[in-house]
């Protein structure tokens, strides 16, 4: 809850790179998307880092746009370099909106940096475990079930077998202080379809998965 917080906070300063008319009227519900889009994410922390960078660049790119129509209007028909000085007329004119504008820059050339090393990470780059291209998500629209990994793991024919993973962040407390954790709970055959097995101890039994079995934790 206190990451969500800081999160919120951040993406609430940054949302002052946008002109202060547009800000007063859309504001809120762009904090409100964005913090929708990081409960969405749950603990994952790639996909958190997808929501900043999708967040990162919508406000880059709706600033840029805010800004770039309320600009003085350019003279044309007198050539490229009148265009060039009284753009730069205007930026010494106004410092304020040639910071934001070199702001805006720096950010921008960071979320595509960060963009792209996310989507290197997830989809360019192979996965690190056995046979990772013959591995597939399957992302539902809505939340999912125990039930819906059964019905899939009966229906799918064309796989050898299905996991059901589902991550959130946990609260540790007990033995000194509480700290935050990702946490993710996984279907006995998680190991087998990953082709990996835990560090220390067993993997899960599909007795595991039996109602009323006690419950099983691999660190």
């Amino acid at each position: 809850m206190a990451a969500r917080h800081r999160s919120t906070a951040v993406y609430r300063a940054l949302l002052k790179l946008l002109p202060r008319d547009f800000r007063v009227r859309w504001g809120s519900d762009m904090v409100d998307v964005f913090q929708h889009r990081l409960d969405q994410a749950g603990g994952s922390p790639t996909r958190r880092a997808w929501v900043w960078a999708r967040g990162l660049a919508d406000l880059l790119a709706q600033s840029f746009t805010e800004r770039w129509r309320a600009r003085p209007p350019l003279v044309r028909g007198q050539g490229l370099g009148q265009d060039l000085r009284y753009g730069l007329r205007g930026l010494v004119r106004s410092p304020g909106f040639a910071v934001s504008a070199a702001v805006t820059l720096a950010l921008g050339i960071g979320a595509a940096t960060a963009t792209f090393a996310v989507l290197h990470a997830v989809l360019l780059s192979p996965l690190p475990y056995p046979e990772s291209d013959r591995l597939v998500l399957l992302w539902p629209e809505a939340n999912g079930n125990v039930a819906m990994v059964a019905l899939a793991r009966d229906e799918l024919t064309t796989v050898q077998e299905v996991s059901g993973l589902s991550s959130w962040a946990l609260t540790l407390n007990g033995v000194g202080d509480p700290a935050e954790i990702d946490a993710t709970m996984a279907s006995a055959s998680h190991f087998d379809v990953m082709g990996v097995q835990p560090a220390m101890g067993r993997s899960f039994l599909q007795s595991d998965e039996l109602p009323g079995s006690e419950g099983v934790v691999i660190l």
